[in-house]
């Protein structure tokens, strides 16, 4: 697979794309209009109003070509050199361009006869850029996935400003640039998959605060260990439905809690859909080992099977970069290879297995399981730390697992980064920090925020 190319504006791994909108491109006609008056159809009028000589002429070019060529050059160059994020540097590109209140004015004098022109351009500037997306189902309209840079993949959607996993924080995350809506999939006590993180409700719902559910606290086993609390399978639809999700950690914002409610794997889906481009999904087969014990389906189905079933239903298939796949991207995630495996027949979508740095990391990061997971997923998804170790909060030299995993030829989606001050490092004295950069640029398939 070829190397990625980085994105040219601002720091790699920001949330901003650097794409323009089919409505940023009317912005662009406004410039361009503006231009076109300034060089030609007002030049005649501009000699009349002041009376200019032809040196003066030049000198009307030359603080055109200063508007709309050097100074958004200048502004081009400052945005590269303070690593400004796409859209702050297109903002100050744009911003370059703005003629000032005497220019301003002399358009407004020139124009006095053509008012009809200062309200069509006021009208077209207006609307370049809608106050909310609209959706739409056209897909010949919709800007498609950009495929020239690593995947940016919003981790239980914009959780560091809104309660993961509801549709607002996965809005807001399609608003900021993702190119996928990441999730987690469980179940509820009547089949119906849901959108959570945790197989108990304790920590990210208002369910406590349910007396009604007082009763309904349970201890089951969980991937070897004892857990007390609300599971999520001992709970309807219904009765999910009527709890409201909050913060996971306190030094995140509180106001949104108790606002929004949990949603449905379906629900989720049609976030993507509606949404005013192409964005990805990227949804997790969770705990299937304890789904399958605790929820039961007609005709011998698994919580894998009903998986499939959903996102055959909205049209979800296509093998990696395929043209199916690029219309509805997504990558089918797991922690359990042998849910990975059962469904490895049932769709071609592509398949990432998640690894942790649990007791058998050595054993599934050896070359020989490498060697055998590789007929089954297109990727790993490593935790970060297993490529760059961290220690007392100092990052440590990076180990091999990218390129072990590139010479199996295997796509390394690492998870999950976080720009709130608790999670950064520092370097480590001791480390060429030169490293660092040159081990995640070798990281070019994708990469997970918040």
């Amino acid at each position: 697979m070829p190397k990625l190319v980085v994105v040219p504006f601002g720091p790699l791994g920001g949330a901003d794309a650097a794409w323009f909108s089919i409505e940023d491109y009317n912005a662009i006609y406004v410039i361009g209009y503006a231009f076109f008056l300034d060089f030609y159809v007002y030049l005649e009028k501009y000699k009349r109003c002041s009376n200019l000589s032809q040196d003066s002429t030049h000198a009307i070019l030359f603080g055109c070509a200063s508007q709309y060529i050097i100074m958004p050059t200048f502004g081009f160059i400052i945005s590269r050199l303070l690593g400004l994020s796409p859209s702050l540097s297109v903002g100050l590109i744009l911003l370059s361009c703005c003629p000032g209140g005497t220019a301003s004015n002399n358009n407004l004098i020139c124009t006095c006869t053509d008012l009809i022109i200062t309200f069509l351009l006021l009208f077209i500037g207006c609307s370049s850029r809608p106050l909310y997306p609209l959706p739409s189902h056209d897909e010949k309209t919709k800007m498609p996935l950009q495929t020239f840079r690593p995947f940016n993949v919003a981790h239980r959607g914009s959780n560091g400003e809104l309660p993961e996993e509801t549709a607002p924080s996965y809005l807001r995350a399609i608003e900021e640039g993702t190119d996928f809506i990441e999730t987690d999939i469980l179940v509820s006590k009547n089949d119906v998959l849901m959108c959570h993180h945790d197989v108990i409700l304790d920590d990210t719902t208002d369910v406590l605060e349910h007396i009604q559910f007082a009763d309904r606290k349970r201890t089951y086993e969980v991937e070897g260990a004892n857990m007390t609390g609300l599971f999520i399978f001992d709970f309807t639809l219904e009765e999910l439905k009527t709890l409201r999700a909050k913060q996971r950690f306190s030094f995140r914002d509180q106001q949104y809690n108790g606002k929004f409610p949990i949603i449905t794997f379906e629900e989720y889906i049609q976030i993507a859909i509606n949404a005013p481009r192409i964005v990805g999904i990227y949804p997790e087969i969770k705990n299937p080992v304890l789904m399958n014990q605790h929820v039961k389906w007609p005709k011998g189905k698994r919580f894998e099977d009903v998986f499939v079933e959903i996102l055959k239903k909205y049209g979800y298939k296509g093998s990696y970069m395929s043209k199916e796949w690029l219309k509805q991207p997504c990558f089918i995630q797991s922690f359990a290879p042998s849910s990975l495996v059962h469904i490895h027949n049932k769709t071609d979508l592509p398949k990432i297995f998640l690894i942790d740095d649990v007791d058998t990391y050595q054993e599934i990061t050896s070359d020989r399981y490498f060697n055998y997971i590789r007929e089954f997923v297109i990727g790993i998804g490593p935790w970060k730390d297993t490529i760059v170790p961290v220690k007392d909060n100092y990052i440590e030299t990076p180990t091999d697992l990218v390129d072990r995993a590139h010479a199996y030829n295997l796509q390394v989606h690492p998870y999950t980064f976080r720009n709130e001050n608790k999670y950064m490092f520092d370097n480590s004295p001791n480390l060429d920090s030169a490293k660092i950069p040159l081990i995640w640029e070798e990281v070019n398939w994708g990469y997970w925020i918040y």
